[in-house]
């Protein structure tokens, strides 16, 4: 079975980043990121490396990458909470 990726609302989102803080970004977001999606993680961080010799341009492409996958995590556990307690409409019926 294959997992869709969230598709949420932009006022959904816009509520959401109000919750971010830009410190969260370099501490908590960032070992998220590095544990849930370490693969991509790894490689884009080399890549902006390679791709950004600025230090600044590098930490904000950076931060852009962590919000990004940041909110596809946050996004997709909202949506599995959300399954979990859905009810099969069989079971309803019953």
């Amino acid at each position: 079975m294959s997992q869709q990726l969230p598709d949420p609302s932009t006022e959904a989102v816009k509520t959401w980043l109000k919750s971010l803080k830009p410190s969260d970004l370099e501490t908590t977001a960032w070992v998220h990121i590095n544990r849930r999606f370490h693969g991509v993680a790894m490689a884009m961080r080399t890549h902006l490396a390679e791709q950004y010799s600025d230090p600044k341009e590098r930490a904000i492409a950076f931060d852009g990458l962590v919000m990004g996958l940041l909110a596809m995590s946050h996004f997709a556990d909202i949506a599995h909470i959300e399954q979990m307690f859905t009810v099969p409409t069989s079971v309803n019926q019953a």
